[in-house]
């Protein structure tokens, strides 16, 4: 926000010797501090921010995780064709704004003219960058946990729950599919996800209900059938089997294996 930093912090961080990325845990420590009105911190105003960020999502931009702390925003995405980001941020940016304003009963500047970004380097600086922006608000002290913050994206706890089981790193994932399932018990990808951990781990009633519960939202969903089938299979349900094994060969990444 405008008021986020002092100006002699500012000056301190442009006079400063240090690389780019120590300068961003400069800044990151500075905004946790909470310097400013936070308007950020206000429920309307933090629904705000989160409804302009997931606007547009899946058209202009990919949002992998996000956070809307008290004076700030962290937003980890990827750019959909030539979708520039500078235009993307400059889009929240303007549009929060106006609104902000609007809401607070208030004119001036809301955000600083400009914004930090830096790319991803590889897979690990992904799960890195993920971990830090949803403990964004334990490190900050406002949560004991990242489930328990409101304004946060779900995806990424997700994410990082699907990247430790494609590891094999089971104890791990289940941990991040809980946390995202605390966050939205309705998630479906991390109901999905759950699914076939409990089907590994041979926890069948689990599994099946997990799947069953997946299907109540999204009765077409290929990954919640076909674990659906599995487990009432190895339970000796054979009628259930079939029907979640008869739409799940209508997803292309489950028909051969619900074929065979």
């Amino acid at each position: 926000l405008a008021d986020s930093l002092s100006q002699s912090q500012l000056r301190e961080l442009q006079d400063s010797n240090l690389d780019d990325e120590a300068k961003l845990d400069q800044l990151a420590e500075w905004l946790d501090i909470g310097y400013g009105n936070c308007y950020l911190g206000q429920a309307n105003i933090a629904k705000l921010m989160a409804d302009a960020l997931t606007h547009l999502e899946g058209e202009r931009y990919r949002l992998i995780a996000w956070v809307v702390m008290p004076n700030h925003v962290h937003v980890l995405f990827l750019p959909i064709s030539e979708q520039q980001l500078s235009t993307i941020v400059k889009s929240w940016k303007s549009y929060t704004a106006n609104q902000a304003n609007k809401e607070l009963g208030r004119t001036g500047p809301f955000w600083k003219p400009d914004y930090f970004d830096r790319a991803i380097r590889n897979a690990e600086d992904l799960h890195n960058t993920i971990e830090y922006i949803h403990y964004n608000p334990v490190k900050a002290g406002l949560v004991a946990a990242p489930q328990d913050f409101e304004w946060s994206s779900v995806y990424g706890l997700y994410l990082q729950g699907k990247e430790f089981m494609d590891q094999k790193l089971y104890v791990e994932a289940e941990e991040k599919l809980q946390d995202a399932l605390l966050k939205d018990h309705n998630y479906l990808p991390a109901l999905v996800k759950m699914a076939e951990l409990k089907f590994r781990n041979h926890q069948l009633k689990e599994s099946f209900e997990l799947a069953k519960k997946a299907l109540s939202i999204d009765t077409h969903d290929g990954g919640a059938n076909y674990f659906y089938g599995l487990a009432a299979m190895h339970l000796g349900d054979i009628d259930n089997a079939k029907d979640g094994f008869t739409l799940a060969i209508l997803s292309t990444p489950f028909r051969s294996a619900a074929y065979a």
